[in-house]
């Protein structure tokens, strides 16, 4: 049999390469995952150890990879939720036979198979059992206002399929919530059709509240809108906007980061901010090195933030990580509330001790 092309063989081995890497990767971050987790160890269950595996490859971006992969007639990785390493370690296997090591063995394929098992078990659990003869997914549908207030509504969803009832609790109220659940239940009742009730409860959304513009206003890329804590009739700004949270507007700081960046630190985002020179001046040299924030100016963050989202795409979850860690070290509450507590009986004892002389 003749031998592949120079060019393809040159291929096959940077896919390989880069596969290898991957392995590597998330092997590492799925540890540090488990560590965060507090699951290392033998306390990691194979079911934990996939799902870091799992996340720790769903934070980079493998389009390019998943396309050349595909373009070869190889797995692209889409459906290997189940088993993340496994699905890894066969298409490692796969691109070195077919780059001449012929001795390279195959995962067993039951162990796959149990991942898939697993993973349709507790789908079973959140959403319920397929229907007999129906199609292999669940069917979920968000429940507008209307389901509080409309029955009939939820029975023509229910009877049209529906397996899984979401409520998003970002809208809406309990009140309405539970007319919602109650017209779920009397309808998977009446119609002999199990439906589970999926509740959303990320919570209230920031949203805008209010506005202020002259009539049939189109804003444009490079308008300049004032963000308000309240609309009033002295607001001088043409156009304002408030928020449903304007506690939210006294985070806010001009040169520095404020409580509302170190929340989205604190939740492993990406911040991009702007950062006066003369103001790193009393912080400690450790500090001022962590700083993981994406520093923009006024003038330069749209192309900034096109950057982040096309070239640098692949560094964001690395950038997310390193704000959790600043946090974590320099914005702990109960290390401050500790600090401060030193500072006052200081200061407390240093009074007493200049009255008694």
């Amino acid at each position: 049999m003749a031998g592949k092309p120079a060019s393809d063989l040159e291929d096959l081995c940077a896919l390989l390469g880069e596969v290898k890497a991957l392995r590597e990767d998330v092997e590492r971050k799925g540890a540090e995952l488990r560590s965060e987790w507090s699951v290392a160890g033998d306390k990691a269950t194979p079911r934990v150890i996939n799902l870091s595996h799992y996340l720790a490859m769903r934070e980079q971006d493998l389009t390019d990879l998943q396309y050349r992969l595909a373009a070869r007639g190889l797995s692209s990785l889409g459906r290997s939720e189940s088993h993340v390493a496994l699905a890894l370690d066969a298409l490692i296997v796969t691109l070195k036979r077919l780059t001449g090591d012929s001795n390279s063995a195959y995962p067993a394929p039951a162990s796959a198979r149990a991942g898939a098992a697993e993973l349709e078990a507790e789908a079973d659990r959140l959403f319920g059992k397929r229907q007999k003869g129906g199609p292999r997914a669940r069917v979920m549908a968000t429940l507008p206002p209307e389901a509080a207030s409309q029955p009939e509504f939820v029975d023509n969803l229910v009877a049209a399929g529906m397996d899984c009832a979401r409520i998003n609790c970002a809208h809406d109220d309990p009140e309405m919530w539970g007319q919602m659940v109650a017209h779920v239940r009397e309808a998977a009742a009446r119609l002999e059709r199990p439906c589970r009730v999926l509740m959303d409860i990320a919570g209230p959304k920031c949203r805008i509240l209010r506005v202020k513009a002259p009539p049939k206003t189109r804003l444009s890329r490079g308008d300049r809108v004032a963000l308000v804590d309240e609309l009033r009739e002295k607001t001088k700004e043409p156009i304002a906007f408030s928020l449903n949270f304007p506690e939210l507007v006294d985070q806010l700081l001009v040169g520095w980061y404020g409580a509302l960046a170190v929340e989205l630190m604190a939740l492993g985002r990406p911040v991009v901010c702007y950062l006066r020179d003369g103001d790193f001046g009393p912080l400690p040299a450790e500090m001022r090195a962590e700083i993981p924030i994406v520093r923009a100016e006024p003038g330069d963050v749209r192309a900034v933030l096109r950057e982040l989202l096309t070239t640098r795409r692949g560094e964001l979850a690395e950038l997310g990580r390193r704000g959790r860690a600043y946090v974590e070290r320099w914005h702990d509450p109960q290390e401050i509330a500790g600090g401060l507590k030193e500072a006052y009986e200081a200061a407390v004892d240093g009074a007493r001790h200049r009255r008694a002389g």
